[in-house]
């Protein structure tokens, strides 16, 4: 075997048998080609994943943090019981990503994987156990996790508790004209029950709509920060309102893939949930429906001699992922009943005067099949409402023209 201090090439080069290059770039890549695996074992005595190598690589002999390596996928991982690898017998450990999460099948069986050892990280996996293991040393991602690309989280900004109320964990959120952060209940409750009372706080139905992520209970007058404020994420909604996965106790779960809107009182520019606690529907208990309604959902409510008419608005928060999870979407639009029109239309405001644009109702949209919200461009649509003074002014010119016509002065 010949050695050379410097070898150039002219022309192609053909490479009988493995070129090894630990020496030259001792912190590249190492590209395994012969990994093979083991599915995991579900049932106790649980074992995770398993990826190894099937072919001593004389190349690394010791594990050590930077140590990175790439080979394709050879079994699907899993994310309960999670997955391990071993390089040349140097022992199994977890495969993980945000520093320590368990991986599952979010990388597909045939692609490539890039990792890099963490000597002194520790993570859970599973070794022919009925209980979880905790390793020292794992491989971690080298690449951004796809979950991080569908969230969108606030950054600096911090937003007060108002007085009277608290903020407890994983709470939905509304604001209010002073910046306020107002949570969908006041329950301090650390499970997902469905016996909870809703806030009455009003609230700007234009501001912006948080999820709380922290389990960081936040008093009246305080400040929630800014790095547990959402206002693009998939949640779990169990926590804001009564809503079961399993319709425990005859409560009602969600239906995925169709759109949620939160059913508010609206009243003067603010709106306030609107919980019908006689309803044997909890989606209805808990402010919250499906699909806009085809006939006038305003109620009269009579006190003695007096009534009182609510009027209701509807609040497009997401979509269903899940029986008890909700796609948060960053934009809001709201529906109302247009008695005009005699439907519901798109309600946006403008210089504190009501305007409307066309939408679409649950006839003749594709609420059920989840594909769309309104059907027109509102943009296009030049209807508003006058006021009572602008109707008397054309009243008396109209008024005015036919006694011109008729050849009388007034």
């Amino acid at each position: 075997m010949a050695n050379f201090k410097d070898l150039i090439v002219t022309g192609d080069a053909r490479i009988v048998g493995k070129l090894y290059a630990n020496q030259s770039m001792p912190d590249g890549i190492f590209f395994l080609s012969n990994v093979s695996g083991t599915a995991a074992v579900t049932s106790s005595p649980y074992t995770s994943s398993k990826w190894y190598t099937t072919v001593n690589d004389n190349r690394i002999t010791s594990l050590y943090s930077g140590l990175t390596i790439a080979f394709k996928i050879p079994v699907a991982g899993n994310g309960t019981y999670g997955t391990v690898l071993n390089v040349n017998g140097l022992g199994d450990h977890p495969v993980v990503y945000n520093v320590n999460s368990m991986i599952s099948t979010r990388y597909g069986v045939g692609g490539t994987i890039t990792l890099t050892y963490n000597a002194t990280q520790t993570a859970t996996g599973y070794a022919n156990s009925s209980s979880a293991t905790t390793y020292t040393g794992c491989w971690q991602m080298e690449d951004y996790d796809t979950t991080n690309v569908y969230q969108l989280r606030d950054n600096n900004a911090t937003l007060k508790v108002p007085t009277g109320t608290s903020l407890y964990r994983y709470q939905l959120c509304f604001t209010d004209s002073w910046g306020q952060i107002i949570p969908y209940n006041n329950v301090n409750n650390a499970t997902t029950n469905y016996a909870k009372a809703l806030n009455s706080y009003g609230f700007d139905p234009w501001a912006p709509i948080y999820y709380y992520s922290s389990t960081t209970a936040v008093s009246a007058g305080s400040n929630a920060g800014a790095s547990a404020l959402y206002q693009h994420v998939n949640f779990d909604c169990r926590y804001s309102m009564n809503i079961q996965s399993d319709g425990t106790a005859g409560t009602t779960a969600l239906t995925a893939g169709l759109p949620v809107y939160i059913k508010a009182q609206y009243q003067n520019g603010w709106a306030s949930l609107y919980a019908n606690v006689s309803s044997s529907n909890y989606l209805e208990r808990s402010s919250i429906v499906q699909e806009l309604p085809n006939e006038d959902p305003s109620i009269e409510i009579q006190t003695g001699e007096t009534s009182e008419v609510i009027e209701f608005i509807f609040i497009y928060l997401g979509r269903a992922s899940s029986k008890y999870q909700i796609e948060l979407d960053v934009h809001h639009p709201i529906y109302k009943w247009n008695d005009f029109y005699d439907g519901i239309w798109l309600f946006t405001p403008s210089a504190g005067i009501a305007e409307w644009a066309a939408g679409a109702t649950s006839a003749n949209s594709a609420n059920s099949a989840g594909t769309a919200i309104y059907d027109k461009n509102y943009n296009d649509i030049t209807e508003t409402y006058a006021t009572k003074s602008e109707l008397n002014t054309a009243i008396g010119n109209i008024d005015s023209a036919l006694n011109a016509i008729n050849g009388e002065v007034i």
